[in-house]
């Protein structure tokens, strides 16, 4: 059974008691960049997770840490970073001087 998002929306603005305007301000506070920050038994930062399912492996294997909602305001700009893969594992040679031309190194 399909059903249309806009009439689903409406029963539940409808059952809650919000405007569609209070609706709207709701999607769109869900809609904002977040990140889960797992905190410890003082509550000081443990650390920053991407996803809740990796806090909450953290809250597991930790006794008494939580984790909340840290949302990003405003959003992490994107930034794009090239690369380039290296075939060969092996570092280019190094200019071996004659010698000739060494210094001695003096400490």
């Amino acid at each position: 059974m399909r059903r249309n998002l806009k009439n689903h929306l409406k029963d539940l603005s409808s059952d809650m008691g919000l405007t569609t305007r209070e609706l709207q301000s709701e999607l769109a506070q869900l809609m904002r960049p977040f990140i889960y920050e797992v905190r410890d038994e003082m509550g000081k930062r443990y650390r920053h997770c991407g996803r809740q399912q990796d806090a909450d492996y953290h809250i597991m294997n930790n006794p008494g840490y939580t984790w909340t909602i840290v949302y990003l305001d405003p959003p992490p700009r994107v930034v794009d970073i090239f690369s380039k893969r290296v075939d060969e594992l092996q570092l280019p040679p190094q200019q071996i001087l004659p010698e000739n031309q060494q210094e001695p190194l003096d400490l």
